[in-house]
């Protein structure tokens, strides 16, 4: 993976997004590739969905385009674990959501 800035630095150039919203992404990343290396969650966020994310968020802000993005591919665990990091950085409103589990 790239360091923090230069994923930063990524995100800005290609898809335009402010630097603030750029940086909640990255330690949003970079929280679950941590899970991932620690086992708690099955897959980390990738720069293909830290650029989907980015190109959404654009548009729609890093709330709405966290769900389609990132939130709507994880299984239960995963989302719990990187819902309470959304959490913690302000990106997640307190809402449940329904999770199809994985068969």
């Amino acid at each position: 993976y790239l360091s923090a800035l230069n994923e930063e630095k990524m995100l800005i150039h290609e898809t335009g997004i402010g630097v603030d919203d750029a940086k909640k992404i990255v330690v949003v990343a970079n929280e679950s590739r941590k899970a991932f290396r620690n086992q708690e969650i099955s897959s980390p966020i990738d720069h293909r969905q830290t650029k989907a994310w980015a190109r959404l968020a654009k548009k729609f802000g890093l709330v709405r385009a966290c769900k389609p993005t990132i939130l709507n591919r994880m299984d239960e665990n995963d989302f719990d674990i990187l819902r309470g990091v959304l959490l913690a950085y302000n990106i997640e409103k307190p809402t449940g959501r329904e999770v199809s589990k994985k068969k």
